[in-house]
Formats: C-alpha cells, structure tokens, sequence
C-alpha cells in the first residue's frame, strides 16, 4: 500500500482543484458513456424498509441484500442511515458484493465500515453520497468500477487496497475536498475522467506501475501545480489536463514517448528528463 501526501512518490494529497465533469460548472451526472445499464433498484428513501421483497431479495436492518451466484450483494440501503456496518456475512453466505447504485443518493451516510470478505463494488455504487467522510476499501476487493464515489463533495480520506489493477471511470470526480488518498501498488490504468475535478490536488505523483492514463484524467483540476509522470507510462490520452491553467508537468521520459497523443499535455509546462523529488 502506498500513501499518498504532497512529498511522497504516489500521490500528493493536497489538493484543490475545480474540475468541470462532463460539462464545467455544471454538475451533471450523466453515465452516457458507459456501455451498463442499472439494473438494480434503489432504497426505499422511508426510514424503514417495506416488509415487501422479492424472491431473491432480503432486508435486514438498514441493508437490503440480493443472492447471486456466490453469495450475497449489497442492493440498497435506507437513505436515512448515516452509519452502516456491512457483515461479513449474512444467512450463512459470505458478502461478497455491492450492486450499482446500492447507496447512491444517501446523503445521510457519514460512515461505513466494508467487510474483507467483500469482491466487488459496482458503477455508482456511493453516487453522491454527499456527507461522507472516509472509506476503507479491503484488499479483498478486485474490481472497483466508474462513478463509485462521483459527486461525494466532502469525502476526504480514501484508501483502496492492494488488489485494484484499474482506477474505473470518473472515479473520484467532483471529490472537491479529497485530501487523502492512499492507493494500491498493482493499479496499472487511470481510465476517463478519473480525478476530474478533484479541488484539493496540488501536487500529483503518478504510481511507477502505471502505464496508461486516459482521456480528461487531471481535466479541470484549477489548483493542481505539478504532475510527475514516470517513465513506465507508454499512453497518454487527449484533454487529461484541460484546464489546469496553473500545472506544470515533469516527466522522467526524456522526450515524448510514441503512445502519447499529440497535444496530451493541453499546452501546459513540460519539464522533460525531470526526478521525482
């Protein structure tokens, strides 16, 4: 696990940045581009379930719970709750995921607390949940999909464990007060829109083990200052700085690699040959 602060080599996290999302200064949460669709229906906003469910549905406190294949996913939660525990394990059955959008809109959520027995969180999984703080996600976890924590204003400390090999889509956008941010060692891409709109980066140093950055990663990021890119990044994509008007960008390559678009730097500063100091 690596920590990310303004001096380490992962990631500084300092960070205040304005980024416009989809469309700047409108907060839009449009999922047009991704190819999924939710098929999973949202909690009852009430401050307690209906008794109601279906066959493969089952409620159980604030959390309502669907089994699948492999044990039980997180399909809800009542919006109401503003601390949640997810068991590691419910009707004999481990829980191994959360489903699209089980939390989204609970902007009662300050705290919640994942179980290491947990796979998979899902697109938009904590969409908006506007008052939460912090979030642990457990190395168990290997797939982290887009939008899980887009529009979370105030979150502020977040760690994702060892396990994660991609950063999905528009990830952390519009986190404004995102200060903490601790990533694991094995991410290898940072897809569309990932830090869009991230208010509180600075500084930035991108993970050794990345190799792709994609298309409006750092886009709108007003007080973002500088990015270190290390060598081990062959593709960068177009609009990942758009924007950042205060940003300068050192890189350990000594020219341009080949995989880096034309313009992927949107006319921002480039230091080439630089160190990570």
């Amino acid at each position: 696990m690596k920590k990310i602060f303004a001096s380490t080599w992962l990631l500084s996290a300092l960070i205040l940045c304005s980024c416009g999302g989809y469309h700047r200064g409108n907060r839009n949460y449009s999922r047009s581009n991704t190819n999924s669709s939710s098929q999973y229906t949202s909690a009852s906003e009430s401050d307690t379930f209906s008794n109601e469910s279906s066959s493969s549905t089952v409620v159980e406190g604030a959390l309502e719970y669907e089994i699948m294949q492999g044990g039980y996913y997180v399909k809800s939660c009542n919006k109401n709750a503003t601390n949640v525990v997810i068991p590691s394990t419910y009707n004999s059955q481990n829980v191994i995921g959360i489903t699209e959008h089980a939390f989204e809109g609970c902007e009662s959520l300050r705290n919640i607390t994942l179980p290491d027995t947990l796979e998979s969180i899902n697109n938009g999984a904590f969409l908006r949940c506007r008052r939460l703080q912090s979030i642990y996600i457990p190395d168990s976890v290997t797939f982290l999909d887009g939008w899980v924590f887009e529009g979370c204003d105030n979150i502020r400390s977040i760690r994702i464990g060892d396990n994660i090999t991609e950063l999905g889509q528009s990830l952390f956008h519009g986190c404004y007060n995102l200060v903490d941010l601790q990533l694991g060692s094995h991410i290898d891409t940072y897809a569309y829109g990932v830090f869009e709109e991230c208010r509180s980066f600075t500084t930035f140093s991108v993970s050794p083990y990345v190799s792709r950055i994609s298309e409006a990663c750092f886009a709108y990021c007003d007080n973002l200052q500088s990015v270190y890119i290390p060598i081990g990044v062959t593709e960068i994509e177009s609009r990942v700085f758009e924007d950042d008007n205060k940003c300068t960008i050192y890189c350990e390559a000594t020219s341009k690699p080949t995989g880096w678009i034309n313009g992927w730097n949107c006319g921002r500063p480039v230091v080439w040959g630089a160190a990570n100091n």
